[in-house]
């Protein structure tokens, strides 16, 4: 749900996720969220969704 608000207006989001044993931050506008393959594309680069563990709109 705030992935969707924050692409509909345009949001900066900072996404926590999980990658090769450990936790990174993520900041910066959701260029592209791909459904079918199950990819978010923020600050360049692209995030599998599950690995998503929170996100902070700003």
């Amino acid at each position: 749900m705030k992935l969707q608000m924050a692409v509909k207006n345009d949001l900066t989001v900072e996404l926590k996720y999980f990658s090769n044993h450990d936790y990174y931050n993520a900041k910066g506008k959701i260029a592209s969220i791909d459904r079918q393959n199950k990819y978010i594309k923020v600050a360049g680069q692209y995030l599998p969704i599950e690995s998503i563990i929170d996100v902070w709109i700003d």
